[in-house]
């Protein structure tokens, strides 16, 4: 059995199987809407009776070790052909994102971990610049994420994503840094990596590892900073990322995890 959340430790045992294995993706005991105290509960009996965690983050790993068995990191993979497909010459940017001005894109859940007041301030020091959201939101947009430079576009189907991201001048990933972003390892990190796009984000642990590839910034003058930095780069670094992202593919992950899912097996079962 192999559980993404705390509350799969109710899965041991389910069907005759012999392992149970703990794939830990977030720290949702400092989740936005939950219990902290029931899923921290349910978390420590996981890790009891966990034969293994694979862990997203160092972090994660270091804080969600299994009791016995092995620990391991294993951070998200990318389809690097398929976002690569964003700077091809041939790929019709997804409408309605340009309108001349540069664009400082998003792609993904728009949620609390989303530093509105830095993405704010940036886009009211620069009028000439757009910066657009694109993906679902689990609540109405923060208040201060307004402006006529500053929208909203709906979720698009995966198959679409890389038009998304040819629309954009600048991929940013503007996380606040808390306890919760400590632990987390965007899954967009590595698909705006391997769109060969630009890419600026704050800095949290796991992106930092990507630079002189990403440019970190903190605060809205060194957000701009980057930005405007990132404007004046090769804009086309598909060559370079897809180098260092061939070990990251999702087949490569899918391989790690299928190996250490049957080393659980096999110990439990001797």
């Amino acid at each position: 059995v192999l559980t993404t959340v705390p509350n799969g430790v109710d899965g041991a045992g389910l069907a005759g199987s012999r392992a149970l294995v703990y794939y830990c993706v977030d720290d949702f005991t400092n989740w936005p809407g939950v219990d902290a105290t029931a899923a921290a509960s349910l978390e420590r009996e996981l890790l009891d009776r966990a034969d293994a965690v694979l862990a997203t983050s160092d972090h994660l790993a270091d804080t969600r070790r299994a009791r016995h068995g092995a620990t391991v990191l294993l951070p998200h993979g990318v389809d690097i052909a398929h976002f690569a497909k964003a700077s091809d010459p041939g790929t019709s940017p997804w409408p309605g994102i340009r309108r001349g001005k540069p664009v400082l894109g998003y792609t993904g859940l728009v949620d609390p971990r989303m530093d509105a007041s830095l993405m704010a301030a940036v886009a009211s020091a620069r009028r000439d610049w757009d910066v657009v959201f694109v993906g679902p939101s689990d609540t109405a947009p923060d208040a201060r994420l307004r402006g006529d430079n500053v929208r909203f576009v709906p979720a698009v189907p995966y198959a679409k994503v890389p038009e998304v991201l040819a629309a954009f001048d600048v991929a940013v990933l503007p996380y606040v840094r808390s306890e919760l972003t400590r632990s987390i390892n965007p899954l967009k990190l590595r698909e705006y990596l391997a769109s060969g796009k630009p890419v600026v984000a704050t800095s949290l642990a796991e992106v930092a590892r990507y630079v002189p590839e990403v440019h970190i910034a903190d605060t809205p003058e060194d957000f701009i900073r980057e930005v405007e930095a990132a404007l004046r780069a090769t804009r086309d670094r598909r060559d370079t990322r897809g180098a260092m992202l061939a070990d990251e593919t999702w087949d490569a992950r899918a391989a790690k995890l299928l190996e250490i899912c049957e080393a659980a097996d096999a110990s439990r079962t001797r």
